[in-house]
């Protein structure tokens, strides 16, 4: 089991389970998994929100989910676009106001299996990220065709769902330039 091996937690401070070993390991871990095709959310949540978290999350929200993604309890998604075409901040739909969220998301990979997402919206006149716990009712999932049939894509829908800002405010500018 990858959770087992340490191989979830391998970026991940040792204070929050993780191993604590860098960007290096990190990488060979993902050639490996990407050799064996495994069909699991490596990608999404260990390179991508485990990172994000890491270098853009806040103390608290390092403490509550770093530790469940390192040792697997947590699966993480970025979400992202919300048409066909390149991802642009300036035209995003989706809303947060008051700690609530509106707005839907497309092609989220591995979005089916998620218990978390960071999501890109818009918080008055500004782009932002919020941290959004995907079980509860104000969020709905709906599978997406994927000319990749090993890996879960999905749409996401916010209606009024209980979220709160992701990092500080430059954290979406800070995502977009290391992703």
């Amino acid at each position: 089991e990858m959770a087992g091996l340490g191989w979830l937690g391998i970026a991940i401070p040792e204070r929050f389970g993780g191993s604590g070993l860098g960007v290096l390991e990190l990488a060979l871990a993902a050639e490996e998994v990407g050799r064996a095709l495994s069909p699991i959310p490596f990608g999404s949540s260990v390179c991508a929100v485990a990172e994000a978290i890491v270098r853009h999350g806040t103390e608290a929200q390092q403490e509550r989910w770093l530790p469940g993604l390192a040792n697997g309890a947590e699966i993480g998604v970025l979400a992202l676009a919300e048409r066909p075409g390149p991802f642009s901040p300036v035209e995003l739909t989706t809303k947060m106001a008051g700690g609530r969220l509106d707005g839907s998301k497309i092609a989220v990979a591995d979005g089916g299996v998620a218990t978390f997402a960071i999501v890109a919206c818009q918080q008055g006149v500004t782009g932002c990220l919020a941290l959004v716990a995907l079980d509860q009712p104000n969020v709905e999932r709906e599978a997406s065709r994927s000319i990749d049939p090993s890996r879960s894509v999905s749409t996401l829908v916010f209606r009024d769902a209980v979220a709160e800002s992701f990092g500080d405010e430059a954290s979406l500018d800070a995502l977009m330039l290391s992703a």
